[in-house]
């Protein structure tokens, strides 16, 4: 199943991938209180269905369409984020306490039968780019760094946080083939890839998740951003570099345009110097 990556108080509320950057939603529930099971199985559930999410959510998306625009309620049991919140309540009767907690969604809304559920078609999806309500901020330390940290710290600085991106490139490992078994036996027993770099040989490769230092926050409103991005300016005690997205974007484009220039003008002056000079 597909699903292509920290508010004290606050759950997190899925952590899934999204073009390969881990994503986490966060609960906005009153600060200083312990969320109850109901309210986190609902604000889980509002988030799958929400704004921040719905339109970028494969797996809902396919299997909705599959049934008329109604998503199974027993696909929820697949959610792990949903079954550990659910956790105390029997085996045989989590699905019919989820539905039930549904049922009190304005913006999540149930069938006849209690066996699908849709987003209200009286709440559509909003128009309107995301990038306005989105920030970047880079300058991270990139091997201990986490999703539960980041979640936990703007969620309970900012509002309006819905979620927090932590962006990833895939480094190509190659993993030795005499030391397969071993190396699976370790993997095993404390969950942490051993994987080695090799150059040669006939090693299995490997792509590697490595975090980039940067992450995007979104918020509710775009006046939300754009007072959290006017506030950070350090975390863990580390500078950042901050931007609003639409201002990332640009200055990417920017950069891979002026290194399409400078490649075209390196390679005029190399064709030039490889012409020959015409005798007359």
């Amino acid at each position: 199943m597909t699903m292509a990556e920290t508010k004290v108080e606050v759950p997190l509320v899925k952590k899934e991938t999204e073009n390969g950057n881990a994503v986490a939603a966060v609960n906005t529930g009153i600060k200083g209180e312990e969320p109850t099971m109901e309210e986190k199985v609902l604000k889980q559930v509002e988030f799958y269905f929400g704004d921040a999410n719905l339109p970028n959510d494969k797996f809902i998306k396919l299997e909705s369409a599959k049934h008329d625009g109604w998503f199974p309620a027993e696909l929820l049991l697949k959610f792990n984020k949903i079954i550990s919140m659910v956790s105390s309540v029997p085996e045989e009767d989590k699905l019919k306490t989820i539905i039930a907690i549904i049922q009190s969604s304005v913006l999540v809304e149930v069938n006849e039968d209690s066996t699908k559920i849709r987003r209200n078609p009286e709440s559509p999806l909003p128009e309107g780019n995301a990038e306005s309500k989105t920030i970047y901020l880079k300058g991270f330390n990139k091997t201990e760094t986490h999703l539960d940290q980041l979640i936990e710290y703007f969620s309970g600085k900012y509002e309006g946080v819905e979620r927090v991106i932590m962006r990833y490139y895939k480094e190509k490992m190659l993993l030795p083939p005499t030391t397969t078994t071993e190396v699976k036996a370790e993997q095993e027993a404390d969950a942490k890839p051993k994987l080695v770099p090799a150059s040669t040989g006939t090693d299995k490769i490997v792509w590697v998740k490595k975090f980039k230092g940067s992450i995007f926050v979104v918020f509710k409103t775009e006046e939300q951003a754009k007072a959290a991005l006017r506030d950070i300016s350090t975390f863990g005690g580390h500078p950042l570099m901050k931007l609003m997205q639409a201002d990332y974007v640009a200055m990417k484009k920017k950069e891979y345009q002026e290194r399409v220039e400078l490649r075209n003008a390196k390679k005029r002056k190399t064709d030039g110097a490889d012409e020959s000079p015409v005798i007359k």
